[in-house]
């Protein structure tokens, strides 16, 4: 009887220690997700405040005296940066909260060849040399959605763009390696310093290097692009050194592996 007692006594303990345990951890995790939510409000907020001042302030100018051009094309430009941020929003949210895609047939060749065609007037404004890397290359065939996946290639190759200076260049190509399809993004721009690397991928991460600071984005391009890959299980790897340039890879698994 003794012995029974205290069996049950002992095993009413253990349940209260695995409870407090599991109670510690999703109080930490509460925590965490309500910074992460405060973050958010934040970044949002500060993000929409700035570009929504500058349409305030030039439309004010527009009433007063009479249109004027340049007024005209700050909020154009700031109009499209909202809509920008607006749009990775809801991507980000989307993408969240998706596991099914709409898988079809596609060509990675094909996928950068339409990329570098929709950046062409992007990349001539900016001085920035595009070209993929071997036009002749074979098709290289994987199971993607065909809308999930080009935007991934988009955002590769619309941020090499972006971060190279005028006068560098972006080379873009496909290839099917040891049952994987890899499309590489090179650019010869700012780099990514080995800190920055690390979170890269994290949402609303913004680079620590004052250059990059410079360039309007979310920093929720390359967490969208990591999150869609992933969900075609595949993957995106970052190699880079600051001043020199960046490779992006994207990895996802061949039509036929």
């Amino acid at each position: 009887g003794a012995m029974q007692e205290a069996g049950r006594e002992l095993g009413r303990l253990v349940r209260d220690v695995r409870l407090r345990r599991t109670e510690r951890r999703l109080l930490a995790e509460l925590r965490e997700l309500d910074r992460y939510k405060g973050e958010l409000i934040a970044t949002i907020s500060h993000e929409l405040k700035t570009p929504l001042t500058s349409i305030i302030g030039h439309t004010e100018l527009l009433e007063e005296a009479g249109v004027q051009p340049a007024s005209v094309s700050a909020i154009g430009s700031n109009a499209a940066r909202l809509d920008r941020l607006v749009s990775n929003l809801l991507n980000y949210s989307r993408i969240q909260g998706r596991r099914e895609l709409q898988r079809v047939p596609l060509d990675l060749v094909e996928l950068c060849r339409m990329s570098l065609e929709m950046l062409r007037i992007q990349a001539q404004s900016a001085g920035v040399t595009m070209e993929l890397m071997d036009p002749a290359a074979a098709p290289v065939l994987v199971l993607g959605d065909a809308e999930e996946l080009p935007r991934v290639v988009d955002n590769l190759c619309s941020n090499a763009v972006r971060y190279t200076p005028r006068g560098g260049r972006v080379e873009v190509g496909a290839r099917a390696w040891d049952g994987i399809g890899e499309i590489t993004v090179r650019d010869t721009g700012l780099g990514i310093s080995p800190q920055d690397q690390v979170h890269l991928f994290s949402a609303f991460h913004r680079s620590t290097n004052p250059e990059a600071l410079t360039i309007p984005g979310t920093g929720l391009g390359l967490a969208i692009s990591r999150t869609i890959a992933e969900l075609h299980g595949g993957d995106i790897a970052v190699s880079s050194v600051l001043g020199t340039g960046s490779e992006f890879t994207l990895r996802i698994p061949l039509l036929d592996a």
